[in-house]
């Protein structure tokens, strides 16, 4: 798993399942508050948790983990399988729809990471499948599936009001009413507890590891609506394009290609849930998007990967559709039609082409060369964890951009850099701020020591142009002093106040 650690919350979640193995406790380990884990619910963190158990030594269990993630792999393609059976899409398209997933890069990329992604949408097919009997029982059944659902993840909140609806717009109230009595107590029973056992802080950096709720007010108000709208809008289409077209290249080609696929994919899923195909998928599908619109992070293709199987039954319906009237256009005897129809017909086949080679090429040359520089990567920061370990005094305390794998690795608590998405919405001004004045948050937090590396700039809300101004306010503060370099980062002491 050479990318552990790269988006932050794999590192959390691995080091609450930890913290589950070996104490029993649900908890924030890396910081040094050591919180409750209120932010994320248990459910991953508990199936995780086998990992530590079967193999306690870090970091040789991440193999485990591979394969503990890589097995939900075949769980979600089965159900996809089934779920598209239940609703007659059979055939050519069934086994196109799911060979596509099978070879889907992105899925295939968190198929082998320590994230709740997969994990979520195999619950949440399961209670798609489980909804398709009409039955009260099945419907409660469904509900409290859907809770479980939503204690792996809270962005399940969405079942909550699609599964009534769905059952609404059937005119079956006493189902839509069973469906909530099963999903509603885990809803309650979570924010109960998570409220209950809530650090009591307003050091907004900490909040981030914390409180969802808290954290998305304090990124996005009255002020900086509209913008955070236009530019998550911007960014669900393009990440739903790249779950077609994955960004295996900057060309221009690519991007408008990804641009089409959008327009077949939402035009498809009109097409489907007209024709009450994957309906209940439908509803969740519209509620989930609109919470990710005014999320306070921009929503690319981590969060629209719980809805790939929808969108790509509906880019398989839109394609098949033209096709047909495209065949009865170059069946016909009207010699302008069927020029045109072999014309776009060849569009058309060229761009399945494109999108059949897009996503070899990720998963065959784009993935392997990837992992072929995190490996690097990887062992570059293990060198440096290896000298923190034996050169930093136990009980320390580090800043740094991979506190809970640097926790993991070295027993040295700490958070990372008190980025706010905010900054990142208004261009990222404030960043190098921020970075001027580290050694004093430093000194706040009683945190002992800091620890950069340059890959920190292209995973933080920082623009890549601000690295070098970074840099050197980092070089020129009186209050860091650099101990340790490597290819991997710098350690800086944070030393005291000048009198």
């Amino acid at each position: 798993m050479p990318r552990f650690g790269y988006l932050h919350d794999d590192g959390i979640l691995f080091g609450s399942a930890f913290a589950l193995a070996t104490t029993g406790e649900y908890k924030v380990v890396s910081l040094p508050e050591r919180p409750f884990q209120t932010k994320y619910p248990p459910l991953y963190p508990l199936y995780m948790s086998a990992v530590w158990r079967i193999q306690p030594r870090f970091p040789d269990n991440l193999a485990v983990a591979t394969f503990f993630n890589w097995l939900l792999l075949p769980v979600f393609l089965t159900l996809c399988w089934t779920l598209y059976a239940r609703h007659g899409i059979g055939g050519a398209k069934r086994i196109g729809i799911v060979a596509f997933l099978s070879a889907n890069v992105v899925l295939l990329l968190f198929g082998i990471s320590v994230m709740t992604e997969l994990f979520f949408t195999c619950g949440l097919l399961l209670v798609l499948l489980v909804m398709e009997d009409d039955s009260w029982n099945s419907a409660l059944l469904a509900g409290i599936l859907a809770g479980l659902v939503y204690l792996s993840r809270t962005a399940g909140i969405a079942l909550l009001a699609a599964g009534p609806a769905c059952y609404l717009w059937k005119r079956m109230p006493r189902r839509a009413v069973a469906f909530a009595m099963g999903m509603l107590p885990f809803v309650l029973a979570w924010t109960y507890w998570s409220r209950a056992n809530q650090l009591d802080t307003n050091e907004p950096g900490i909040v981030f590891y914390t409180d969802y709720v808290r954290f998305q007010f304090l990124n996005v108000d009255a002020h900086n609506f509209r913008r955070v709208l236009a530019v998550n809008l911007r960014e669900l289409f393009f990440g739903t394009g790249s779950l077609v077209f994955p960004r295996i290249s900057d060309s221009p080609l690519v991007k408008v290609c990804a641009a089409a696929a959008v327009l077949g994919v939402v035009s498809g899923c009109v097409r489907m849930m007209r024709n009450g195909i994957l309906h209940a998928y439908g509803a969740f599908t519209l509620i989930s998007l609109g919470i990710l619109a005014v999320w306070h992070y921009p929503p690319n293709e981590r969060f629209l990967l719980p809805l790939l199987p929808f969108f790509a039954a509906g880019l398989a319906t839109e394609l098949l559709w033209i096709a047909a009237h495209i065949r009865t256009a170059a069946n016909g005897t009207d010699t302008g039609n069927r020029i045109a129809s072999w014309v776009l017909g060849s569009v058309l086949g060229a761009g399945v082409a494109g999108i059949v080679f897009a996503q070899l090429y990720g998963v065959f040359v784009f993935l392997p060369r990837m992992m072929q520089a995190e490996r690097a990567h990887q062992a570059a920061l293990r060198e440096a964890y290896s000298w923190i370990a034996a050169h930093v005094p136990i009980g320390s305390q580090v800043l740094s951009s991979d506190d809970p794998v640097l926790f993991l690795h070295t027993g040295l608590r700490g958070n990372t850099v008190p980025l706010m998405p905010r900054d990142w919405y208004d261009g990222g001004s404030a960043t190098p701020t921020i970075y001027a004045t580290i050694a004093d948050y430093c000194r706040r937090r009683h945190l002992d020591y800091f620890f950069y590396g340059p890959e920190d700039f292209a995973r933080h809300w920082t623009q890549i142009e601000n690295a070098s101004e970074i840099q050197a306010i980092l070089n020129g503060n009186q209050g860091l002093e650099a101990i340790y370099r490597s290819p991997a980062g710098t350690l800086y002491r944070v030393l005291p106040p000048a009198n």
